[in-house]
């Protein structure tokens, strides 16, 4: 078990005390109207909902997933900070401590949420990232980036002038330019083993004067 995940084991052990203080202070309070042990349950729900609600604000990707998220916060989050507030004014406590006491409940448990759901956001961008530099290519840069001497496959029989073996072996950008063609372009040629015809087809006067055997100009 790594680092992390002992940090996020613990962040849940917290948060599970923390919703224990919420259900101990409201089903106390809702037992002054409601002397029933159903208290125990609406306590329980109001700081498992705040904390779900944090949470899935936080991991949610569009608006429409956010915006219940943020109602959700504010409704158990608020109800909660409210319910205890109450409880420790009714025991009298000063206002400053009752809101103190009564707020640590829902704001811990949402902020607690908010990180435990930041780090297991945080792993899952790295593995896309790391997964997305493993299978694709890296881009090109604008670096020149030398071409290989491997020979072309496709112009192996072929007699090329020294000034298309010259462009073949030509970095990437200047080559471009000359042949006006991307960058990409050019890359791909080489990977498929055509530059030295690419290059030939567009610089006709660097094509190779072939005859017949007789000294004739074909």
């Amino acid at each position: 078990m790594n680092h992390r995940s002992v940090i996020k084991s613990l962040i849940v052990a917290v948060i599970f005390i923390v919703v224990a203080w919420s259900v101990v202070n409201i089903s106390d309070y809702a037992h002054t109207f409601h002397a029933s042990w159903v208290v125990w349950t609406m306590g329980a729900a109001l700081g498992a909902a705040n904390a779900l609600s944090v949470y899935a604000f936080v991991m949610a990707k569009t608006p429409e997933v956010k915006r219940p998220a943020v109602i959700g916060i504010i409704l158990f989050g608020g109800m909660s900070g409210t319910l205890q507030t109450l409880l420790y004014l009714q025991v009298g406590a000063p206002l400053l401590a009752a809101l103190a006491f009564g707020w640590f409940g829902p704001a811990a448990e949402g902020v607690l949420a908010w990180l435990h759901a930041a780090l297991s956001d945080e792993v899952v961008k790295q593995t896309k990232q790391t997964a997305k530099q493993t299978v694709k290519p890296d881009k090109l840069t604008s670096t020149d980036v030398k071409l290989t001497q491997t020979p072309d496959t496709t112009n192996a029989n072929q007699h090329l002038t020294p000034e298309v073996v010259a462009l073949v072996n030509m970095g990437i950008t200047p080559l471009s330019k000359k042949l006006g063609v991307s960058r990409t372009s050019v890359y791909d040629w080489k990977e498929k083993g055509v530059l030295a015809d690419k290059i030939m087809e567009r610089l006709p006067q660097l094509e190779p004067i072939h005859t017949n055997g007789t000294g004739v100009h074909q």
